[in-house]
């Protein structure tokens, strides 16, 4: 849920990008449009950073944790891998 709501406001960012500068067009256009790609670039950053978020989602918790994001079922939940030692465990003889 916190997904959807980051995402809209992401789209509602670029419509406040927009009427901003249609609001103050009239008063100084120059300034006005100096700032519109500034406020862009921000909504641009935060949509690569969710990306970014549900990626490390997926990867971290396999393809069954992303389910509900993305509008499919959840299968059967498998063993998560974490408990298994990540590195080889060498012995003397």
């Amino acid at each position: 849920m916190a997904f959807a709501g980051t995402w809209s406001s992401c789209f509602l960012d670029v419509a406040v990008a927009v009427l901003l500068y249609a609001l103050f067009k009239p008063v100084n256009g120059t300034l006005s449009m100096l700032r519109r790609p500034f406020r862009l670039s921000m909504a641009a950053i935060r949509g690569a950073t969710l990306v970014t978020h549900l990626v490390a989602l997926h990867l971290l918790g396999g393809a069954d944790s992303s389910a509900g994001l993305l509008g499919r079922a959840a299968s059967t939940p498998r063993p998560c891998s974490a408990s298994k030692p990540s590195m080889p465990v060498f012995t003397s003889t």
